[in-house]
């Protein structure tokens, strides 16, 4: 994040005194809000709900041929060991727990959960995440309709993920093509092996309805042009996340020195959550 801004961040200056810092969320945020906070002398404690640091990183790093994506992680996993911090793994922050540890600052980093558009039938048992589909070992069935609704990364990844497991999968998309928000370099390397997997690529097209085995569709440019995929195992939803900011809210009123960084504002790329770390631990 100093890249580009060395005139108004030189190098890090020691905190005026030590405070006892508390961040509660190990992705990219509260990892690099950590680092810059102990590298200024405060005493981090950096608390995380499941048994590994790195949050949607590790997600993302999982689709294939981004493994380079997860040496975000592991350089700031490294320099929190280096640093001696305090990282508590397995560790659900309840009100109790934030009380008992009596910080001087509270930093919340809690990321974001999945978001599920409000359409018929989204809430099925046949219907998936892109995340649960990377993150974890859920069953998939063998014809795939993956939602995109951002045209990021995200639909992509896991469309390449599954018909790389043999599944035949379609992505529907209300965007001109798909993939749209991707950089250009990434994207035509991506465009290209998704064509060679035999992906279907259906853009200008919106899901109105979600049934047992249906995905009901309609053209973004002509509404009168609908279409039912049949036939359809399982639908995935590549659709952004939304902002898991219940502790922040919880807390607000009894810590004097409570902060929010990265997805819990709001859910944005891994860089602005880098940005928005290196940002506060600078000012804590």
């Amino acid at each position: 994040p100093v890249a580009g801004r060395e005139g108004e961040w030189a190098d890090l200056v020691p905190a005026a005194s030590s405070k006892r810092v508390l961040v509660i969320g190990g992705g990219p945020a509260g990892m690099e809000v950590a680092r810059v906070a102990a590298e200024r002398g405060h005493n981090v404690t950096l608390l995380e709900r499941s048994g590994r640091l790195g949050g949607q990183v590790n997600i993302a790093a999982s689709a294939p041929g981004r493994s380079e994506f997860g040496e975000i992680a592991r350089y700031l996993e490294g320099q929190l060991r280096r640093l001696k911090v305090d990282v508590r793994l397995n560790t659900e922050a309840t009100l109790d727990l934030v009380a008992r540890e009596a910080a001087d600052a509270v930093v919340i980093a809690t990321g974001s959960t999945p978001h599920l558009p409000q359409i018929p039938g989204a809430e099925g048992g046949n219907v998936l995440t892109a995340r649960q589909v990377l993150e974890t070992d859920v069953a998939v069935g063998e014809r795939v309709v993956v939602v995109d609704t951002q045209g990021l990364m995200q639909g992509c990844d896991v469309a390449n993920y599954l018909s790389k497991q043999g599944k035949d999968v379609e992505i529907v998309t209300g965007m001109p093509y798909v993939g749209e928000n991707i950089q250009a370099g990434v994207w035509r390397h991506l465009y290209e092996e998704l064509l060679r997997q035999g992906v279907t690529m259906s853009p200008l097209t919106g899901v109105s309805a979600i049934g047992e085995s249906t995905v009901s569709t309609f053209s973004a440019v002509y509404a009168e042009a609908r279409r039912v995929i049949e036939g359809v195992d399982t639908v995935v939803f590549a659709s952004g996340g939304e902002a898991d900011d219940q502790l922040f809210r919880a807390l607000q009123g009894s810590v004097a020195d409570l902060h929010a960084i990265g997805d819990c504002v709001q859910p944005r790329t891994v860089e602005a959550a880098v940005y928005e770390g290196h940002k506060l631990g600078r000012l804590l």
